[in-house]
């Protein structure tokens, strides 16, 4: 529970997790892309223009700018929307203490 303290900024240990969670991801993105699969490799394949694969590419590369980008929209809208509701956030609050408003009967 990093937040407690009101210190938003991460630990060592947290951007260690960051990085290693991104290098196994784009890792996982790039054999998807760029290695096919022995069950669907089906024929061989056949000679592509490097032009043609270099615009394939950077196709693709736009598709997931362009997801990553309304990701990141939704997660601010989302953020603001907490923020304006006055929601209390992951990690503020103790087990203990969701668990005592979950129960109780009183809604303020």
């Amino acid at each position: 529970r990093w937040l407690d303290d009101g210190d938003n900024s991460l630990s060592i240990i947290m951007w260690v997790l960051l990085v290693l969670h991104f290098t196994i991801s784009l890792c996982g993105l790039c054999h998807l892309l760029l290695v096919p699969e022995r069950e669907y490799k089906l024929w061989k394949l056949s000679k592509v223009p490097l032009s043609a694969r270099a615009v394939r590419y950077f196709f693709w590369l736009c598709v997931f700018i362009v997801k990553f980008l309304l990701a990141l929209i939704i997660i601010d809208a989302v953020d603001g929307a907490i923020e304006g509701l006055d929601i209390a956030r992951i990690g503020h609050q103790t087990h203990s203490q969701v668990l005592e408003v979950y129960l109780s009967t009183n809604l303020w």
